[in-house]
């Protein structure tokens, strides 16, 4: 990678640069001060919790050459590396692929988004880029992945710097495609500004979010905004079933092609047989005729990520069978209908990240339609404190409804108080009769003192976390780890 120096950041940004600072050489990029060493270059990003314009000094201090800002310099600080930008995002983006010398243009990028699903289908796509024989990375909610690497991320898409950082990382080992989940918030906080992505998925659209993007149609306009930066040579592959679709791809230059079940697409599957473990399907392919496979997953929502990532399998150039074979393996992604079963087998344990009305309403539903008759349902849930609160009375009401018994807990209530979150949940479970255990530990195990032979237990909202967060501090809580003891505790 070639030494950047600040000649290099003022050409950049198309300023010219004082003759003092043309020859200071940047060592990195940093918007978190407390990473700030000798040579940094520092954006001051105006956070959620936090203004990086005030810890400008602090970076300064710790040997940053360089400050970018939406802010002009405070007259008391004596410091001729401050430059002022206009958007301080955008600049982030565009410095950080410069600086890493613009790694995404050699990795092919296929980008999934929606609300749900987005990790399966990335999971099941670098799954069938391995089996062909490609090196793949993804990026996403659970981490990033290359190799035998694995990075822990603070976002589902990380800043532009990390991003770079990964993407040049990925490509100095081999990698030549990389699958990730592009979130709503990283479309709006131009996270993913400037990359290309030739292929793009969108999963479906339900609620969530709207903490953040405050209604229905400005969370629609932000996942739309992926497809909007397609090219004609491009391809955007959509859920047929899901009618925010046509909204999505309605500016779209890219080649549209289309996933479904119950509606025409261009690659449509057929559920043929279903249980808690695998299902039977039927694919029609591109107008290629039918294919029949077992699929290793359990639901009708993985029979759609399957199928998505069969489609992007295609219109990367790939064989079906190689598809097929792939997806025939199937994929345990972690906290996504991960079963975690008793020693006798008698109780059946089941976690799943379903942390939005939508997504819960669709793994109980999957459930109850593959579950024996006589076989009980508990579902062990909550909502999450400092995020969107509407959700609340209305996954309270899709539990009570779909479960034979509906167990009430904390689900990360952050700064919130867990009680009333819990109040709020309820609020939407009248004429229910749920029972109400705030400690998450105590809701497990109540919920196997409960369980008879056959009984399923669904753990829904943390999936892969490994904690719990309360009062602003995070403690080690792993709903698996948790289910494996009070099966043990309780001999079932």
């Amino acid at each position: 990678m070639e030494l950047k120096t600040g000649r290099w950041l003022f050409s950049l940004l198309g300023r010219t640069c004082p003759f003092n600072l043309e020859d200071i050489k940047i060592s990195g990029l940093v918007y978190d001060s407390r990473k700030a060493i000798e040579g940094s270059l520092f954006f001051a990003v105006g956070g959620f919790k936090a203004d990086g314009n005030d810890y400008a000094n602090k970076a300064i201090q710790s040997g940053a050459v360089f400050v970018l800002s939406e802010q002009e310099k405070p007259e008391e600080l004596d410091f001729s590396g401050w430059i002022r930008v206009e958007n301080i995002r955008i600049a982030m983006a565009v410095v950080s692929r410069a600086f890493y010398d613009f790694p995404d243009r050699d990795l092919t990028l296929i980008g999934v988004t929606g609300t749900n699903g987005k990790t399966t289908t990335t999971f099941l796509i670098r799954q069938i880029l391995e089996t062909a024989g490609l090196k793949a990375g993804l990026i996403g909610t659970t981490g990033a992945f290359y190799g035998r690497n694995s990075i822990e991320l603070a976002h589902t898409t990380p800043e532009s710097v990390d991003l770079c950082e990964i993407f040049n990382k990925m490509h100095l080992s081999g990698v030549t495609h990389v699958v990730m989940e592009v979130s709503s918030h990283a479309l709006v906080l131009g996270r993913v500004h400037g990359f290309r992505f030739p292929v793009t998925v969108f999963t479906n659209l339900t609620h969530d979010h709207l903490d953040f993007h405050h209604t229905p149609e400005a969370y629609l306009e932000a996942k739309k905004m992926l497809f909007d930066n397609q090219m004609k040579d491009d391809f955007a592959i959509i859920n047929s079933d899901d009618p925010a679709s046509k909204f999505i791809i309605k500016d779209c230059l890219a080649e549209i092609s289309s996933y479904g079940i119950d509606s025409a697409a261009t690659v449509r599957a057929e559920i043929v047989t279903s249980d808690i473990n695998s299902q039977k399907i039927r694919i029609s392919d591109f107008g290629s005729g039918l294919r029949e496979m077992d699929l290793p997953l359990a639901g009708k929502f993985n029979v759609y990520n399957s199928m998505a990532a069969y489609a992007a399998g295609r219109k990367l150039g790939l064989d079906p069978e190689v598809i097929i074979e792939a997806l025939s393996h199937g994929v345990q992604v972690p906290g996504r209908f991960e079963k975690v079963s008793s020693k006798t087998g008698s109780v059946t344990g089941v976690v799943d990240y379903s942390h939005t009305p939508d997504s819960l309403q669709k793994i109980i539903e999957s459930i109850r339609h593959i579950k024996k008759p006589g076989q009980k349902l508990i579902t062990v849930f909550g909502c999450g404190g400092d995020r969107d609160r509407t959700k609340r009375p209305i996954m309270g009401e899709i539990a009570g409804r779909l479960s034979d018994v509906a167990i009430v807990t904390s689900d990360n209530p952050r700064t919130e108080n867990p009680d009333d979150i819990i109040t709020e949940i309820l609020a939407g479970m009248k004429g229910q009769t749920p029972l109400v255990q705030a400690d998450r530990r105590k809701a497990i195990r109540q919920a196997i003192e409960l369980a008879e032979p056959g009984t399923i237990i669904l753990v829904a909202g943390k999936g892969h976390e490994t904690y719990q967060e309360i009062a602003g501090v995070r403690h080690h809580f792993d709903d698996r780890e948790e289910l494996r003891e009070a099966l043990k505790l309780y001999g079932k």
